[in-house]
């Protein structure tokens, strides 16, 4: 039963943060507005603050439904049908709250549109070739060899210690350093 309180207990936290962190969005920062940019006047405007408080009101609304979904986490049940409940709640968390996000930023893009609210577009000049030379040779292949001595030194002590397990890590560990 106390695990059962945990997890709601998490889930509830994670709806709370989830509703906060997303609402945050429909606070205007530097004329953006749920991920639209806008004219610094329009900012006030009376539908703008009406789409903003609907949006931060949806995902409270989301948030508590969600965690009376998670109310049945609470009965007794075995721990196997009690983790998939909190894996479900938890994506449906997840999954439903930025679904929701990508439905109030089309509104205020269609806000804005309709309104006729656009920025004008103004060209931007960027000196691709001072890019290209900075990014030529960041990093020389010397650099990397400290690292390729250490990962070999490793897959040999693994050979002699732990010759079971020797064939998977020593993939893993050979494919991580030729990542970096």
């Amino acid at each position: 039963m106390t695990l059962n309180l945990i997890l709601f207990i998490t889930l509830v936290f994670v709806n709370a943060t989830m509703a906060f962190t997303l609402g945050i969005a429909a606070k205007p920062h530097k004329q953006v507005i749920i991920e639209n940019t806008l004219p610094k006047d329009k900012l006030t405007d009376p539908a703008v603050h009406t789409l903003a408080k609907e949006y931060r009101l949806r995902l409270w609304q989301l948030a508590g439904l969600v965690s009376l979904f998670s109310i049945s986490l609470l009965f007794p049940q075995r721990e196997s049908f009690l983790m998939t409940l909190f894996w479900l709640s938890l994506l449906l968390t997840l999954g439903l709250s930025y679904a929701l996000e990508l439905r109030y930023i089309r509104k205020m893009h269609a806000l804005k549109v309709a309104r006729g609210w656009q920025l004008p577009v103004a060209p931007i000049m960027v000196d691709t070739k001072l890019v290209q030379n900075k990014n030529r040779k960041l990093v020389s292949f010397i650099w990397l060899l400290p690292s390729l001595v250490l990962t070999l030194g490793y897959l040999w002590w693994l050979a002699r210690h732990d010759p079971d397990s020797f064939a998977p890590l020593s993939l893993a560990a050979i494919s991580l350093w030729l990542f970096s």
